[in-house]
């Protein structure tokens, strides 16, 4: 049986039986990633036969990627700290009898 494995940046074709599982499936083009086929995922212990896949069925493989953005970081904001003070003018005719 003829599958065809499609990765993010290439197409592998890989021949194997209905008995094989996805586990060896895996193994056999080196990758660590998720399997996909028609929607749905692929467990390591089903059979090619049990994932109701037929020759030359086209699955995609999704490999996870390490890193990403890291946390955002807060901004600082600085005002002045007479801006929140009332002006000396009010506080003058307040205090004055």
């Amino acid at each position: 049986m003829q599958l065809f494995v499609k990765t993010a940046d290439k197409t592998v074709v890989v021949a194997t039986s209905a008995t094989t599982t996805v586990k060896a499936l895996k193994a056999e083009i080196c990758v660590e990633g998720t399997i996909f086929f028609a929607g749905s995922i692929l467990e390591d212990e089903m059979t090619i036969a049990e994932c109701q896949l037929q020759e030359n069925s086209t699955v995609d493989c999704v490999v996870p990627i390490e890193g990403g953005k890291g946390k955002k970081k807060k901004k600082k904001i600085f005002t002045k700290a007479s801006s929140w003070l009332p002006t000396r003018t009010a506080r003058h005719a307040a205090s004055a009898p």
